[in-house]
């Protein structure tokens, strides 16, 4: 394992870093520094560099020259409490750019942390401990992992990563917004302290998922009243809804569970593995960019914002934001203005370009973008373990402008994403329109891959969702905890049934595993839900969907449409399929993605691209060594197409003579191991195998079958050659 870590860190060293060594520079550029050990008071040189990127933005708006700037920023973390705000002021001027870089280390080193480590801490009870905090959050991360706010039932999702099962189901019959009838035998609620108490709930189907605060609970009568209205109803006949609760003590039960009493300001918690570097956010954005042109952002590193006690797509009813817009049926589409905020945060800017950063453990959506934005790019950038969406671009109610457009998402790698909002997406487009999204790859969604959408019954020229070229897309292991959906899908774009339509058009995707946890099925359980590879759903006339592969899809046929007419050619679900047209070494990442490192510690808290197969510590065993999957199972890795030395770690904590664990290996469908007996080989000792892997399909594939007892696997490392 040590010679798997080294690799993978001479790998990260090798990366592009940006060093420069003295604050002596040839060209006519204006170079400012920022690093964790400098000061605000210095002169932000290379010597004596500012503290904060906030003194920095300061020292551009001072910069009299018309001349590009950049601001190198250390490598290293930056802890904030507050949005850093970027203005018009703080453009680019006479056509020249702004650019914020990471120096000295690789892309993603330079670290912007939404929040503050949590320190204090004293035993409450057993494994529990508490710690004062002082300020309110709901969401909590350990070690770079988001915590689980403490809930009944347990959460048990199984391999499908971002499903959030367990689930209760409540009873239909009551068409309630407010009221959700509970089966008895269930749960008694007798005792619950609902001071901090909250619904996690799917109303009516599994359209949408909310955050509702509780105001009551009757167990005579076996009901949950909520502060405020679901968008569907509770209890509609025939579509019972599915829910758990969260945010009480008492529910506190298991490692990586937490609970913050927000009255006395106390958090509890149930660390994974000895407490470690517990992070409190702060906030909900780090950067927030309004009126914002010709700035870049570099290398940057975001990460650990907070989320909110109440979320609810849209409004239940017309209006129901009381703004009286001409189209105000799209209350029920639009985010409510609470909720329109992201990790970094986009109004009203122009060419503007995050490129080459990490953004991870975000409370509502990595990147957000609302209204007029344009000309802007998202690429080359990791986004993970987002709360919402990887990036949402949300554009101006119908019939008020156009002015969402012409942007490029390009070349991303965005995974696990709708941590806490259960519809979430690795892109989504709604009112906008000229944009491309393009060679990028999305796994670990519990609703879509893509998704692009304006609304149902508004006439087309006010509906902007239009002209827009999603193309070159690996999407896999998506529709997770949810229904009547699809890797693809898209709504409400294009909603008359005669010429001209509205197009966009898809090219060039491949899509494998699109399946659903078998307990999203209780509130939705007909086939024709089954999760779909390419959904045209209602008013979605005129897209056009070309050179499509889609394989281990729940739904047969993975192709669904609803009120379209979309036109298809040479997808795999048609007669006469030619999958030689399909440009497999260019779907997915391009060569040129700037985070090629891969390890995968098997069996932690954090391994999460596998199928099948089960985590399990090894007693006795210490770290690096003291987790592993083990079973029959397999890991699907994202991976730019190439030739890897691929470094395998093995240990056996149980076996006690040979002959007891015998397996095989394969990679991209060859056997590379055969019939490995780890303990015959090296008792309890760790046993390295390397292996050279040539991918050709964007994704690093390695299969783990016994032949005597089970198969088993400590680490993972992949090092392109």
């Amino acid at each position: 394992m040590r010679r798997l870590l080294l690799a993978a860190a001479l790998l990260l060293a090798a990366l592009p870093a940006t060093t420069p060594a003295t604050t002596a520079h040839a060209d006519a550029r204006t170079h400012l520094y920022v690093a964790p050990y400098g000061s605000d008071e210095g002169r932000g040189t290379a010597a004596r560099p500012f503290k904060t990127l906030q003194r920095a933005r300061d020292a551009v708006r001072a910069v009299t020259a018309d001349t590009d700037v950049v601001v190198h920023v250390r490598r290293g973390d930056y802890h904030v409490d507050a949005p850093i705000e970027f203005t018009a002021q703080d453009s680019g001027r006479a056509g020249h750019q702004v650019t914020y870089r990471v120096w000295g280390g690789p892309p993603g080193s330079a670290r912007f942390i939404g929040g503050q480590r949590v320190t204090g801490w004293t035993r409450y009870k057993g494994d529990i401990w508490q710690a004062k905090v002082g300020h309110h959050f709901d969401t909590l991360y350990e070690d770079g992992v988001r915590s689980i706010k403490a809930r009944t039932p347990n959460l048990d999702p199984g391999d499908l990563v971002t499903a959030r099962a367990h689930w209760w189901v409540g009873e239909t019959g009551d068409p309630s917004f407010t009221v959700l009838h509970y089966k008895p035998g269930d749960f008694d609620p007798t005792g619950w302290d609902l001071r901090d108490a909250q619904l996690r709930i799917w109303p009516r189907a599994n359209w949408f998922e909310e955050h509702q605060p509780i105001a009551s609970v009757d167990p005579a009568a076996h009901t949950i009243t909520l502060k405020n209205e679901t968008r569907h109803p509770i209890g509609q006949p025939n579509y019972p809804s599915r829910f758990y609760v969260q945010g009480m003590l008492s529910a506190l039960d298991q490692p990586g569970e937490f609970h913050y009493d927000s009255t006395a300001g106390v958090l509890y918690y149930w660390p994974r593995h000895g407490l470690g570097d517990v992070i409190a956010p702060r906030t909900r954005t780090i950067l927030s960019l309004n009126g914002v042109h010709d700035v870049t952002f570099d290398g940057l590193g975001f990460e650990d914002t907070d989320f909110t006690d109440f979320y609810r797509h849209g409004y239940p009813v017309e209006n129901g934001s009381g703004e009286n817009h001409r189209y105000a049926i799209y209350d029920r589409q639009i985010e409510m203005a609470p909720n329109r905020t992201g990790m970094i945060f986009m109004t009203d800017t122009a060419n503007v370009t995050i490129t080459r950063s990490h953004l991870r453990n975000s409370g509502h959506s990595a990147i957000y973008a609302l209204f007029a934005n344009h000309d802007d790019r998202i690429e080359s950038n990791l986004i993970e373990h987002t709360g919402y969406a990887g990036v949402f671009f949300e554009g101006r109610y119908p019939g008020e402008g156009d002015v969402l457009t012409r942007n490029v998402l390009a070349n991303n790698l965005i995974h696990d994403v709708g941590e806490l909002i259960g519809h979430g997406a690795g892109y989504i487009l709604m009112q906008s329109s000229h944009n491309e999204i393009s060679s990028s790859e999305i796994y670990n969604s519990p609703r879509f891959g893509t998704y692009l959408a304006g609304y149902r019954d508004i006439p087309n020229q006010d509906l902007y969702t239009r002209d827009n070229t999603v193309r070159n897309l690996n999407i896999h292991d998506v529709m997770q905890d949810s229904r009547d959906g699809a890797a693809v899908y898209t709504f409400g774009t294009s909603t008359s049934s005669t010429e001209p339509f509205q197009v966009n058009t898809y090219d060039q995707i491949a899509v494998n595993y699109a399946y659903s946890h078998p307990e999203a099925s209780n509130s939705q359980a007909q086939a024709s839900s089954h999760p779909a590879a390419v959904y045209l759903d209602e008013g979605t006339y005129g897209s056009q969907v070309s050179n499509v592969k889609a394989e281990n899809i729940q739904r047969d046929p993975v192709f669904k449409t609803n009120k379209s007419a979309g036109v298809v050619t040479n997808s795999s679900w048609q007669p006469g399929f030619d999958e030689s047209k399909l440009d497999y070494p260019n779907i997915g990442l391009r060569a040129d993605f700037p985070y090629g490192a891969l390890r995968i510690d098997a069996g932690s808290s954090t391994d999460q691209q596998f199928l099948h197969g089960a985590r399990a510590t090894a007693p006795g065993i210490a770290a690096p060594y003291g987790t592993y999957r083990h079973g029959a199972f397999s890991y699907r890795l994202p991976a730019p197409n190439g030739t890897y030395a691929v470094g395998l770690t093995f240990l056996d904590p149980l076996s006690d003579a040979a002959g007891q664990r015998v397996f095989s290996v394969t990679a991209e469908g060859q056997t590379v191991i055969r019939d490995l007996d780890v303990y015959q080989v090296a008792g309890h000792h760790p046993v390295d195998r390397w292996v050279r892997v040539t991918v050709t399909d964007g994704q690093l594939d390695l299969a783990f079958t016994p032949t005597t007892g089970e198969a088993l696997v400590s680490a993972i490392a992949a090092i392109s050659r």
